[in-house]
């Protein structure tokens, strides 16, 4: 089968219109022009879209030669440039999150139906060794995909030299990045330094390495399957059956149990090392696995919460004349009054115990509080945990802290039904006669 009769027969097969727009990456190399080439001779639309990033010093005469292309042909194009200096960490990785963002943008600006680049087989393979070598599960040996979302792969799997004989047939002009050619970068030392000698002791090794993708789909409908049999209705695990699982079925199910939520990245490396850690947890503790989840032990399930926003540090200074006739916050009132029935609704400080002026703030790690009845003192943390309070909602927590820095209070979320605690240095007796009433507002 030609490259063109490939071309049409994967548009068709994703019920590509004949007239609508494609996106094309377009870097001025070899296998970007081959493929704008090929979709102008299908008959659709293709709109060439192609960022310099003005490094090179080829950057310039790459712009020029796809400009060239598209005017002979009739082809729409349309450019951006950017500036290198503005790259943040790795160039690589800021080169690519620029350029998608570009396709992006476009593909919704010309309605679209697709952003389609040039990847091929080979691009596909090295992408399999890099995932091999940086020690990805199996279950995420998928490669280059031929879609996802809106960008499809037309060229996935054609080998590299059928696009080289298509360019040599139709006689047709392309740059080469000299950076390619240069062995510094992961991707690039694969291509220049290792694939002769795999082709040279390992015949047929590029098939052997395309089938990958196909065990990895079998591990994930495996751990798929078994997944479901130790979930709870609300999409919990339930923990005895979990950590029952042989250890290796365990952590391909707590994969999958996390890829479902989609989390990937640096916490997938990670997570096989804490399973241990998970097991020997008690109810209310949890596990951060990174900044915005953690799981949760809740008596017989392990609950994958979304990590609360780190709200900004809040305080509220407040003075002896400010609490005589009354202050209120938005869920709280705080005034000077006399004893009244103690209940979950309201708190009692002793009035003649505080050392003013008092501050009104959110907790912070390390803060600590002298319970009523006790000698020592208990972190806020700790406390908010006995309560049995989420940690999703322990950051609306507070505290009512002395000027000689002793923490008289804890006020609870509003959403609890206890108003918060005391501390044992502020506590009421028979001879109290007036207390700062802290009030729940409905």
């Amino acid at each position: 089968m030609s490259l063109q009769q490939i071309i049409n027969e994967w548009l068709t097969n994703r019920n590509i219109e004949p007239q609508a727009a494609l996106i094309v990456g377009c870097s001025g190399g070899p296998d970007s022009m081959a493929l704008l080439h090929l979709l102008h001779q299908s008959g659709r639309i293709p709109v060439a879209a192609h960022v310099n990033y003005q490094k090179r010093e080829e950057s310039r005469q790459e712009e020029q030669l796809v400009r060239e292309f598209c005017e002979q042909r009739g082809i729409e194009y349309l450019f951006k440039k950017m500036n290198p200096e503005e790259a943040k960490g790795n160039f690589q990785n800021w080169a690519r999150e620029v350029r998608y963002e570009f396709f992006h943008e476009l593909r919704k600006d010309e309605d679209a139906a697709m952003i389609v680049t040039a990847h091929h087989l080979n691009d596909h393979l090295e992408t399999l060794v890099l995932q091999l070598f940086r020690g990805t599960h199996p279950s995420g040996w998928q490669g280059i995909p031929e879609v996802s979302g809106f960008i499809g792969r037309p060229l996935r799997n054609t080998p590299k030299t059928a696009i080289d004989s298509y360019l040599a047939e139709h006689n047709l002009p392309y740059a080469v990045d000299s950076s390619n050619l240069e062995s510094g970068y992961a991707r690039n030392f694969i291509r220049n330094e290792m694939v002769s000698e795999l082709d040279r002791l390992f015949p047929g090794w590029p098939q052997n390495l395309a089938r990958l993708p196909e065990y990895a789909q079998e591990i994930n409908e495996l751990s798929t399957m078994t997944l479901e049999s130790v979930l709870t209705k609300a999409g919990n695990l339930e923990r005895e059956a979990f950590f029952r699982l042989p250890e290796h079925a365990r952590r391909s199910v707590f994969s999958a149990w996390l890829n479902r939520h989609g989390i990937r990245g640096e916490v997938a490396r990670t997570r096989y090392e804490r399973l241990d850690e998970l097991q020997k947890l008690q109810t209310g503790r949890r596990l951060q696995l990174n900044d915005d989840f953690f799981i949760e032990v809740d008596r017989k399930e392990l609950v994958l919460t979304k990590a609360p926003v780190k709200c900004a540090y809040w305080s509220e200074f407040l003075t002896e004349d400010r609490l005589q006739n009354g202050w209120k916050s938005e869920m709280f009132e705080f005034r000077k009054a006399g004893p009244v029935p103690f209940g979950d609704e309201n708190l009692q400080l002793n009035w003649d115990r505080l050392r003013f002026p008092v501050t009104l703030r959110t907790w912070r790690p390390g803060d600590a509080i002298q319970p009523l009845g006790m000698r020592g003192r208990k972190n806020v943390s700790d406390v908010l945990t006995d309560e049995k309070i989420s940690s999703v909602e322990k950051s609306a927590a507070l505290v009512l802290q002395g000027f000689d820095q002793t923490i008289y209070a804890i006020i609870f979320p509003p959403s609890h039904k206890r108003t918060g605690v005391l501390a044992e240095p502020v506590r009421c007796d028979e001879s109290t006669r007036t207390v700062l009433l802290i009030t729940k507002l409905n």
